[in-house]
């Protein structure tokens, strides 16, 4: 009997052993799961924050370009998507600064209409850290007076202090025009870098900087977004060889001329601005003081509505770069409403610029 008792005894020793490392191994399991899953969410919100960034930096970011983007993880859970952003001004690539866009468990969208700040005449505007200078456009349906915190600036007639230098400025003009338009008003001694849409609101747009919605308007862009989802879809499946041929024709291909090059351009502008809706990314809104209303989905979804053709589709100001001497030309120029400085560099014998 006790023989019985000693054996049942261990029996549940064992069973009791076996269920506690069942346990065990089930939670231990169980954390891992957990821990795989929370990593993956965390990564695919960085991806979120990459996507976000990527497609907003191609419709909102008046001559804003990235050297570098990388993600830089702060801790199993949390990180930042890290970008070395620059400006093109005439040609001369020059430093504009980093951002460091957070993300976590959560997707931390970055909607900030302005990553800078004014000084006290209101009439300049630079980013945080490096202290770049920021081109402001004005809103022609606004009230500038001296009493509104941002003043309305015609900044051309200080450039021939500043001899020597690439200059990027913000030029807005007196109403909208077309490419063809804007073409024949600018001298070819400059550089368009950005066309911007302007908006429909009464909202003071000077000191925005990432809500402004525009684009570069590459005259060299040789084939349209729907051609290139069209090439896509043909080269799908086919092997590098097989794409190699299909592009073969293609390799150096140029528009047939600048207007259409600007068209095709313009499709990918439209594209994007559209997958940005359809994403809900453009849900900004701002008011004023005095109650001027704005709302980036309105402006946008309000251009697209009246501007559905590049032949037609007008643009409220340019930014422009080249010599500060090129811009005497327009000093007096009755179709600008405004004029803003934006970032400028002393030109070296090493710089070669696009526009002499």
């Amino acid at each position: 009997m006790k023989t019985f008792e000693i054996i049942t005894k261990k029996n549940k020793r064992k069973h009791l052993l076996k269920t506690a490392v069942l346990a065990a191994l089930g939670s231990s399991a169980a954390l891992l799961a957990l821990n795989f899953g929370l990593s993956e969410l965390t990564a695919r919100n960085g991806q979120h924050v990459r996507d976000y960034y990527q497609l907003m930096a191609e419709v909102s970011q008046p001559n804003i370009d990235y050297k570098a983007a990388y993600f830089n993880p702060t801790s199993q859970y949390t990180g930042t998507f890290h970008v070395d952003q620059t400006k093109d001004i005439a040609g001369i690539e020059v430093p504009y600064g980093t951002l460091e866009l957070p993300y976590s468990l959560r997707p931390l969208f970055w909607g900030r209409s302005s990553t800078g700040y004014s000084d006290k005449t209101g009439t300049a505007t630079y980013t945080y850290g490096e202290g770049y200078k920021m081109p402001h456009f004005f809103n022609t349906a606004y009230q500038y007076t001296g009493e509104t915190h941002h003043q309305l600036t015609q900044d051309i007639s200080l450039l021939p202090q500043m001899s020597g230098q690439a200059v990027e400025m913000a030029v807005t003009f007196d109403k909208p025009y077309t490419f063809e338009e804007i073409a024949e008003l600018i001298p070819n001694n400059l550089k368009i870098n950005w066309y911007w849409i302007g908006t429909r609101s009464n909202y003071d747009t000077a000191g925005m900087n990432r809500d402004l919605f525009g684009f570069e308007g590459d005259t060299d862009t040789p084939r349209s977004y729907q051609q290139q989802q069209e090439d896509e879809k043909n080269t799908k499946g086919m092997t590098p060889e097989e794409i190699e041929a299909y592009y073969k024709d293609r390799v150096g291909q140029k528009p047939a001329s600048a207007q259409e090059g600007f068209a095709n351009s313009y499709s990918f502008f439209v594209a994007y601005l559209n997958q940005a809706l359809a994403k809900g990314w453009l849900g900004s809104t701002y008011g004023g003081p005095d109650g001027e209303q704005m709302s980036t989905k309105e402006d946008v979804e309000t251009y697209l509505k009246a501007n559905p053709d590049a032949q037609t589709a007008k643009f409220a100001g340019v930014i422009l770069t080249g010599r500060a001497e090129n811009f005497a030309s327009l000093e007096k120029a009755d179709w600008i409403f405004g004029s803003n400085i934006g970032h400028h560099v002393q030109i070296q014998p090493y710089h070669t610029l696009d526009v002499e």
